[in-house]
């Protein structure tokens, strides 16, 4: 019994491994595309190591909307924006016809559920996001016409370090970003990490 407990945390490895490896075979990203995978992972479902966010469950107009804002210098122009400041040359090297593209191909990946559906819902993480509601919606899965993407189909340290960042004033000051400078003034509600912790909870048991 106790070696089987110390073979289970790599047999758990394998399997996992495998089924990447069997969705990457069953979904193949185009060799122009593959750079992308070394930090957003095989499928795109991000990597905390990387700081990559999640990117599948999103859809084609956002994706698209965040690369040109990279490319344009709306976004990753900050010095205390480390994981912008590398995505930004990343995007730079898109094209205009490739950025729409690789946006429908992602879009078009499975989705699945992030890696932390634990968070539980609570009355103050509720009361909180009603700012967000307003664009994003009382589900969470955000509208097209409010430029307001889905936020349940991301994991929990990437909600957590851009409401930071928009705290902070690291990410939405760039005076081209209009739904950056929104978001940054609807995220003023925010005034702790707390807040900042409870409102993320409270996205995160809108997806169950």
């Amino acid at each position: 019994m106790h070696r089987l407990s110390q073979l289970l945390p790599g047999l758990l490895f394998l399997c996992i491994f495998i089924v990447d490896t069997t969705a990457a075979e069953d979904h193949p990203i185009p060799d122009e595309y593959v750079y992308c995978t070394v930090c957003h992972g095989t499928l795109f479902k991000g990597n905390i190591a990387t700081r990559a966010p999640k990117l599948t469950g999103l859809s084609a107009w956002y994706i698209e909307s965040q690369l040109l804002a990279f490319r344009n210098g709306k976004r990753g122009n900050h010095v205390k924006d480390l994981a912008g400041l590398e995505m930004r040359p990343m995007a730079e090297m898109l094209s205009r016809n490739s950025v729409s593209r690789v946006s429908k191909l992602i879009s078009a990946l499975p989705s699945g559920l992030s890696i932390d559906t634990a968070a539980t819902s609570n009355d103050r993480g509720q009361y909180l996001y009603n700012s967000c509601g307003a664009c994003h919606g009382a589900d969470g899965r955000g509208s097209q016409q409010l430029n307001a993407p889905n936020l349940v189909v991301q994991d929990s340290w990437y909600l957590t370090t851009q409401l930071n960042s928009y705290r902070h004033n690291i990410r939405g000051i760039n005076d081209n970003d209009i739904t950056g400078l929104q978001m940054l003034n609807a995220s003023s509600i925010l005034t702790s990490d707390q807040d900042v912790m409870d409102t993320v909870a409270y996205i995160k048991s809108l997806q169950n």
